[in-house]
């Protein structure tokens, strides 16, 4: 189970995973939301999304989601407790202006990154959309929503490193291959993966944006084919030094309890500078 977090590559590490002919994963849709947003589905509806699977393979699944919602870990507990869990975490800081990013061009964010993070503990009070929204400094807090996995024995929850993965696919691959107990395939997987193509866009009318997001529950197809037409390549800005070195604050402490928990090097991180 590929859960989370949020900007930090689940999507690349999914379809590097696809690749393996071992492994299998759905492709459509890709975040089945399962165990956050559709538990009252049913497991019913849930397998039906593993029909294709063959006796060879093994099936996994990416919900981004999974990390930061609260009702998760007793659901898969309960449903799913031999899963093994890959989380895949981002330095914080960057993760959060990812984020941000992302919700401008959803055409949800209007505040610049400044107002946005004042903004945030009253968004959070709202909606679980506006939760899932504005979020951008809850869901860093990494170590508070890994703890909520505590029922899993440490030997099947993996982290991956954003980091890591961008610098070299080939070898998280073969890490994860090892305790997914498959053969080993970095190197075929990461030739044979699918290129996912997220550049920085934002939306050439926020009203056209808005129509978008209501229109993907029921036709999510034209929704994305009219998301595409209103997007237009951007370079995003540099995040506000001195927003940078506030947020490296916030997160320094927690970053530091994550690595001693999980005997992880988070040296390259923002906000674990020393």
């Amino acid at each position: 189970m590929i859960g989370g977090a949020q900007k930090c590559g689940t999507t690349q590490l999914h379809n590097l995973l696809i690749a393996h002919p071992q492994l299998f994963l759905p492709r459509r849709p890709q975040e089945l939301h399962y165990f956050d947003l559709q538990y009252d589905r049913g497991m019913r509806w849930y397998a039906s999304h593993f029909q294709q699977v063959s006796a060879e393979q093994k099936i996994g699944q990416t919900s981004p989601l999974y990390l930061f919602d609260k009702g998760v870990p007793e659901r898969m507990e309960r449903d799913l407790p031999g899963a093994k869990l890959i989380f895949v975490l981002r330095d914080p800081v960057r993760r959060a202006y990812s984020h941000y990013w992302h919700q401008v061009k959803k055409g949800s964010e209007s505040e610049s990154f400044a107002q946005a993070l004042a903004l945030e503990p009253m968004r959070l009070k709202g909606s679980g959309a506006d939760r899932r929204r504005y979020s951008y400094v809850a869901r860093g807090l990494y170590l508070e929503q890994l703890e909520r996995f505590g029922a899993w024995p440490r030997d099947r929850i993996r982290i991956v490193l954003f980091e890591e993965l961008i610098s070299n696919p080939g070898a998280v691959v073969d890490s994860l291959c090892v305790f997914l107990g498959v053969e080993r395939r970095g190197a075929d997987c990461v030739a044979r993966a699918r290129k996912q193509s997220n550049r920085a866009a934002l939306p050439r009318s926020t009203r056209v944006q808005q129509l978008v997001r209501r229109v993907r529950p029921r036709a999510p197809r034209l929704a994305r084919a009219i998301e595409l037409l209103n997007l237009k390549p951007v370079r995003y800005p540099a995040m506000d030094p001195v927003v940078c070195s506030e947020l490296a604050e916030v997160f320094r402490e927690p970053n530091q309890a994550l690595a001693e928990q999980f005997q992880l090097d988070l040296s390259g991180w923002t906000s674990a500078e020393g």
